[in-house]
């Protein structure tokens, strides 16, 4: 039996933080691979599932994989129940799952949210399962040399990315701290690859804090959901605001990414959107069978998208190409066209993004919102090519 988890300030917008002695230790053998684990608890009827990544310091794979856990976290509103959208205890950084207040009847975010407790979502898993696992399925079964870290370890250890000749950014990584916009915009400079199979990346500016005990990186800062409101972080440093866009602060993630987040539509849920291929006469989609202007069949443009705004600019660039172009109808009924691009950087750097949340949901069998299997191997042979660059297997043709 372990005590509640409670509030760390007076403040209601504060974290909780869990403050569990260790009731079970799990040492990591050498003869481990690095990837991605999950631990199952179970007693009596119950269980509870714990994410973790076994990361390889040793040795640089050519791609490195790296989790949002950051995303994960600020979307977490422990000790709310699973499911909760209106609870009455618990918050994460946004109002509409966060507990409500006399002042905030739709809930009341907090500007910081705690890595010490459990994640309330899916009995302990929080959103890992949406969209990684038909990746990694893809990475591994295609046999890719891949080693996996997560976001905050990001920030901890920015070097990482110099190691690796490509690095893979899944699913939702919306929330980055300024050491890893640095890190991930030197390691392009640098000449390592990107491939962003996700979409909303890069968004918001966070910061990685202590908690109350001084331990290192287990609080994230985002005081996001108050830009409305007016109530500002407080942080003397204005480059480090987090209740500012990265492209608010003077560094559009379009620059970096190649595009950039537009708009949801969680009428996406209850439909199939289909992504639409074009400049097909490429290299990208060599053997893939994918025609110009004809839908993949599928739902693999998911609720969130990016696009190309031009007031952001193209990337530093020798050559960008968009891969797909894809009508939009976002939650207020305005059209988008949805982009996934690829550009290569005047230092040999590829960047491919594939616009798209559900892209992933394409590369293995048994995933989706309403189909439940979207697998396209017209897709999949179109990631294989960029990967294949992206990993230094290959070359791309001229």
């Amino acid at each position: 039996v372990q005590p509640p988890c409670g509030k760390t300030t007076a403040i209601v917008d504060g974290p909780y933080e869990c403050h569990w002695s260790p009731s079970l230790t799990v040492p990591i053998p050498a003869s481990w691979t690095t990837g991605m684990y999950v631990a199952v608890l179970t007693a009596d009827r119950s269980q509870s599932i714990v994410p973790f990544v076994v990361r390889d310091d040793t040795r640089a794979a050519k791609l490195l994989y790296v989790s949002p856990f950051n995303t994960y976290q600020a979307y977490n509103n422990f000790p709310a129940g699973a499911g909760s959208t209106r609870p009455t205890v618990g918050q994460s950084l946004y109002a509409s799952n966060s507990a409500a207040t006399a002042g905030f009847p739709l809930g009341q975010p907090a500007v910081k949210v705690s890595f010490d407790r459990p994640f309330a979502a899916i009995n302990g898993i929080g959103q890992l399962f949406d969209y990684e696992p038909p990746l990694i399925g893809f990475l591994e079964r295609t046999g890719y040399d891949v080693s996996y870290t997560a976001d905050p370890d990001l920030d901890d250890r920015p070097q990482e990315l110099l190691r690796h000749v490509g690095v893979v950014f899944p699913s939702h990584p919306e929330y980055f701290s300024r050491v890893m916009f640095d890190a991930v915009e030197g390691a392009r400079n640098a000449k390592v690859n990107l491939a962003f199979i996700a979409a909303n990346e890069l968004y918001w500016q966070v910061r990685l804090e202590p908690n109350s005990a001084g331990v290192l990186r287990r609080t994230l800062v985002g005081y996001k959901d108050y830009a409305e409101s007016k109530k500002v972080d407080p942080i003397g440093d204005p480059a480090l605001r987090t209740d500012k866009h990265w492209r608010d602060l003077g560094r559009p993630e379009q620059r970096l990414v190649g595009v950039q987040y537009v708009a949801n539509s969680w009428t996406a849920l209850s439909k199939v959107q289909s992504l639409v291929p074009i400049n097909t006469q490429f290299w990208p989609f060599n053997g893939s069978g994918l025609q110009q202007g004809v839908p993949i069949p599928g739902e693999n443009d998911g609720y969130e998208v990016d696009v190309f705004d031009p007031s952001a600019g193209l990337p530093d660039n020798t050559t960008y190409l968009e891969l797909t172009r894809s009508t939009f109808i976002s939650n207020d009924g305005k059209t988008y066209l949805q982009r996934s691009s690829l550009y290569q950087h005047p230092s040999g750097a590829w960047v491919f993004a594939s616009g798209s949340m559900a892209w992933a949901w394409a590369l293995s069998p048994g995933y989706g919102f309403v189909t439940k299997n979207n697998a396209n191997p017209g897709l999949q042979k179109l990631t294989q090519n960029v990967l294949d660059v992206v990993s230094g297997l290959t070359a791309p043709p001229h």
